[in-house]
């Protein structure tokens, strides 16, 4: 994990659904490795090569995730469940990305 990240998730660990978001970016950090995150005034971003495919939002007892390039998908994360799926779809979609420009090249 990036000293940024390190620090953000430190310096909101006093919320309701900060030890949930902290288990949700580890987790997006171990197993999408080709993210990069990127922390500022809207909160967590991750990237890869073509840009955000994810964004987090912090409110207090909830987290908003965005997905994909527009960030159309939203997941308001207030459980172990919705991170889950929030998980899984980001999974998904950067999978189905990641395979599709390979096949390009």
């Amino acid at each position: 994990m990036s000293e940024a990240v390190a620090l953000y998730l430190d310096e909101i660990q006093d919320l309701e659904c900060a030890p949930l978001l902290a288990r949700f970016v580890r987790r997006v950090l171990a197993i999408t490795p080709g993210l990069e995150p990127e922390v500022g005034a809207f909160g967590l971003r991750f990237r890869d090569a073509l840009g955000v495919v994810c964004e987090i939002s912090v409110f207090g007892a909830l987290f908003l995730v965005r997905l994909g390039r527009e960030q159309a998908v939203e997941y308001r994360v207030r459980s172990a469940a919705t991170a889950c799926e929030a998980l899984d779809a980001l999974l998904r979609q950067h999978g189905f990305e990641a395979t599709r420009r390979a096949a390009a090249v």
